[in-house]
C-alpha cells in the first residue's frame, strides 16, 4: 500500500509531439510523385494518424496516470501465495535467537483500520456513512492481468454489516471526465461521482449528492492523507508502513472482503510490498530472511511482536 507508503502515499501521482506538413511540402511531394514509377499493387500506402487518433491516445495516457494515482492511495498486495515467485514463506527461528522486542501491536487496533478513515457524512434521513477506499487483490475476472483502473474501489460503510463497493473505473468517463453511480441508502437516493482533473490529479474530487444537493465532497489528496494516517510506522532494516486486514477480492458476482488476514509491509520510498500471512506466524516466532533477516515476528493471541534476532 503507497499510502500504505504514506499508507500509501497518495503523493505518488496518478506528452506527444507531431510534426506538421506545410502546403509547400505537399506541393513538392506532388511534383516528386509524378516522376516516380507506379506503386505495385500489393504496396498499400499507410495512412497518417488522424488528429482524432492523436487526441484519443493523449487522453488515454492521461487516464492511465490518473488511475495509477488512484492505485497509489492503497497499494494492497495482488493476490499470490507466499511461496513461489515473490515473498518466501515463514521459517522457524532457532532457539535462543529471539532478542529484545522492537515493536508490539494489538492486532485488533490495526484490523482493517482503513475502513474508518475519519471521513464520513450523514444522509438527509440521518444515516451515518463512513467513506474510504481500497485496492482489490485481483482483477474483475479473478485473475491478475489487468490495469490499475480495474482494481481501485471507493467504499461506503453503513453500520457494521452494510458495505457498498464502487469501482472507480465505473464512474469516470474518459471523455467528459465525470461519471456517476446511484445508491439508495436509508431511503435516500444518492449519486456518487468522481471528477477527474487530469491537469492536477490530487485535486480530483469524489462528490456525493442527494437530490442535487451536495452531502459529501473529498479530494483525492484528502482521501489519501486520511487513509495514510491509519498505517503503523516501522523502522527495521528498512522503513515501512504496516497495515493489517482482510483481502478485497472481486469477481463476476461483485466485490467482497475475504476471510484471509494479512500483514502488509510497504517499504517507504521503494516500489513493491511484502505481505505476511497471519496464519503462518506462530507464538514461537518466525523469520522472513529475504525481507528482514535481522528481525523475527510472532503472534500470541491478539498481540504481534517484532523482535530483534541475535
Amino acid at each position: 500500500m503507497k499510502h500504505l507508503k504514506g499508507i500509501f502515499a497518495l503523493t505518488a501521482l496518478l506528452a506527444f509531439s507531431c510534426g506538421t506538413l506545410s502546403a509547400a511540402g505537399l506541393e513538392k511531394g506532388a511534383d516528386k510523385s509524378s516522376s516516380l514509377s507506379s506503386i505495385k499493387a500489393d504496396e498499400t500506402p499507410v495512412p497518417a494518424p488522424s488528429p482524432a487518433a492523436d487526441a484519443n491516445a493523449a487522453q488515454a495516457a492521461k487516464m492511465d496516470k490518473f488511475f495509477k494515482y488512484l492505485g497509489s492511495i492503497i497499494d494492497a498486495p495482488k493476490y499470490k501465495p507466499l511461496r513461489g515467485d515473490g515473498d518466501k514463506s515463514a521459517t522457524a527461528i532457532a532457539p535462543g535467537r529471539l532478542g529484545p522486542v522492537a515493536y508490539s501491536f494489538k492486532l485488533n487496533s490495526l484490523l482493517n483500520a482503513h475502513k474508518d478513515s475519519g471521513l464520513s457524512f450523514r444522509t438527509p434521513h440521518g444515516t451515518e456513512v463512513k467513506f474510504s477506499a481500497y485496492t482489490a487483490a485481483n482483477c474483475p475476472d479473478g485473475g491478475q492481468s489487468c490495469a490499475d483502473k480495474e482494481r481501485f474501489f471507493l467504499l461506503l460503510y453503513v453500520g457494521a454489516k452494510e458495505t457498498y463497493f464502487i469501482r472507480a473505473n465505473d464512474i469516470v468517463n474518459a471523455m467528459f471526465m465525470s461519471g456517476s453511480r446511484a445508491l439508495n441508502i436509508g431511503g435516500d437516493e444518492l449519486t456518487v461521482k468522481l471528477h477527474a482533473v487530469l491537469s492536477d490529479i490530487p485535486s480530483s474530487k469524489v462528490e456525493i449528492t442527494c437530490g442535487g444537493a451536495k452531502v459529501f465532497v473529498v479530494t483525492l489528496k484528502q482521501l489519501g492523507d486520511a487513509i495514510g494516517a491509519k498505517g503503523a510506522d516501522l523502522r527495521l532494516g528498512k522503513t515501512y508502513k504496516m497495515a493489517y486486514g482482510n483481502e478485497l477480492l472481486q469477481g463476476k458476482s461483485g466485490a467482497r472482503f475475504s476471510d484471509k488476514l494479512v500483514i502488509i509491509l510497504s517499504p517507504v520510498g521503494v516500489p513493491g510490498f511484502h505481505f505476511l500471512n497471519h496464519a503462518d506466524i506462530t507464538a514461537a516466532g518466525v523469520a522472513y530472511p529475504e525481507i528482514e533477516p535481522d528481525f523475527g515476528f510472532r503472534i500470541a493471541g491478539n498481540t504481534l511482536e517484532i523482535l530483534k534476532l541475535e
